[in-house]
Formats: C-alpha cells, structure tokens, sequence
C-alpha cells in the first residue's frame, strides 16, 4: 500500500460515538501515520500527531504529512511496531469468539 498513497489516519473527534479506539488501533496496526484529535486518550507510544479542534491545525498536519511522504511511512512502521507490541486485556478469548458444540448441533439441526 505504500506505493500508493501515504498511510494515514485523520480521526478527530465530533461526537461522543468518535471516543472509539478500535479504529485507531487497527489503523496504527496496519501502519498508518496518525492524526488524532488531542482530546482522545490514545497510547503515547503510538506517536499519534494530537491535534486541535481547529480546520486549519488539521488541514496544516495533512500538508505535511503528505509531503514528506517518506518520514510519514516511517511514522507509520513506528506506530505498527508499537500496537503490536501493546500488551492485550485479554486472558482469554471472549465468550462469543470460542467454538460452542452446542450451537454447532444446533446449527447443523437447523439446516
């Protein structure tokens, strides 16, 4: 994907559904430079760039980024590198992730 376009992530933060971190972390994990409004709680690690809530701070951020393709590519490796080196929550897969025998008999009954 690098060979077509920069990999970066533009998420500020409008409404109260934007508090969603997932996107963040599967852009970071994919490799994506990362422009984030400033009032997101994002891992320092990520190297996210943390904006204000102002047009011109972001349209400035994205100029940049785009022009210096090579160090935002760079961001990017660096901010893969860090999600995935960020520790899980989890000790064990969630419920709805683990094969259940009992919805397989009950799937294969249904068909």
């Amino acid at each position: 994907m690098a060979e077509l376009a920069p990999q970066i992530l533009i998420r500020p933060a409008e409404r109260e559904t934007d508090a969603d971190h997932y996107r963040i972390l599967l852009a970071a994990a994919a490799g994506c430079h990362l422009l984030v409004d400033e009032r997101m709680d994002v891992p320092p690690s990520l190297g996210a760039l943390l904006l204000p809530n102002r047009l011109a701070a972001w349209q400035r951020a994205l100029k940049h980024a785009v022009s210096e393709l090579s160090a935002t590519l760079a961001q990017g490796q660096a901010a893969r590198a860090a999600a995935l080196a960020l520790p899980s929550t989890e000790a064990a897969p969630p419920p709805w992730a683990v094969a259940d025998p009992a919805a397989s008999a009950l799937q294969s009954a249904a068909e």
